[in-house]
């Protein structure tokens, strides 16, 4: 084989930007480049292996945003750097039991996840669905960390949180905190619309 470390400096630029990796690129594949690169394959829905494999480099490119690709930053709206934060944050929490009205590290409810999440990063908002929606606006095409919101028995009665790629990550009642694609047949029946939240 080649010299691999261009390469592996490559990805190490590409989840740095996305926000899974410190500013610094070694071209060394050391722990926490590989500790990233799981957070960012379990948030993409991938297996997280931490290997560099085609699927995930592909991932990679497709989600990566260079400067000047994304919305401009409003007061009251996230901006790019704290987007990718609040996704990185819910990647860490798969696998995460589900509690009904949870809001804790000991289980969440859909509403509850994106409660916390928010919250861990100094954002207040609504805890409940409902209020959720009311306190967000209508996105065309969501960015990371928008929320998506779903209906099974008449208006918004679900969320997630966007994490790229028509992926979200979410408190399923069934699988806990997992990531799921908006293109699978039930959420797509399902889907709403993309939101973005106003943060106080």
């Amino acid at each position: 084989m080649g010299d691999t470390g261009p390469i592996v400096q490559n990805i190490q630029l590409y989840l740095r930007d996305l926000g899974y990796l410190e500013d610094y690129a070694t071209g060394e594949f050391d722990e926490a480049t590989r500790d990233a690169l799981q957070a960012f394959q379990r948030a993409n829905n991938l297996e997280a292996t931490g290997v560099a494999n085609q699927a995930t480099i592909d991932r990679l490119e497709d989600v990566h945003v260079l400067p000047g690709e994304v919305e401009e930053p409003t007061p009251e709206r996230p901006d790019v750097e704290e987007r990718q934060e609040l996704i990185y944050l819910a990647s860490t929490l798969v696998g995460t039991p589900f509690v009904f009205g949870g809001a804790t590290l000991d289980g969440f409810d859909a509403s509850g996840f994106i409660y916390y999440v928010y919250s861990q990063k100094g954002h207040s908002i609504p805890r409940t669905i409902r209020d959720q929606y009311e306190a967000s606006r209508s996105v065309e095409r969501p960015n990371v960390g928008d929320l998506v919101f779903f209906d099974s028995s008449g208006g918004p009665t679900y969320v997630g949180m966007y994490v790229g790629n028509q992926t979200f990550v979410h408190a399923s009642q069934s699988q806990g905190v997992t990531v799921s694609s908006l293109e699978q047949g039930y959420w797509k029946e399902r889907f709403i619309e993309a939101r973005t939240i106003i943060t106080k």
